[in-house]
């Protein structure tokens, strides 16, 4: 006697998510996840030994390895510090700084 009460409340709560669950994927519109920033490689400045994106670093190869400066000062100081006085890359001149 009371179990078949309970049997139709319990099926029309089945049928009432199910078709909630449809019409949800039917009619709502999905949203776009918005895409995930990729992770920049950092590299670290030889010179002032602070970390810079390696995108927007200056490369400059010395004595055979690949180096990265965050901008032209570092570099010079590098090379100062260094002892070397000319430039090694044969693709960026050095401006001369005149006095």
């Amino acid at each position: 006697m009371i179990l078949r009460p309970l049997f139709y409340l319990f099926l029309g709560i089945i049928v009432y998510c199910l078709t909630r669950l449809i019409l949800k994927t039917l009619w709502m519109p999905r949203q776009e996840t918005p895409a995930k920033p990729q992770a920049e490689e950092l590299v670290q400045n030889p010179f002032c030994q602070t970390y810079i994106p390696k995108r927007s670093a200056l490369r400059r190869n010395i004595d055979g390895r690949e180096c990265f400066f965050c901008n032209q000062e570092c570099y010079e100081g590098f090379l100062e510090k260094k002892g070397d006085l000319k430039d090694p890359t044969p693709d960026s001149p050095r401006v001369k700084k005149q006095s």
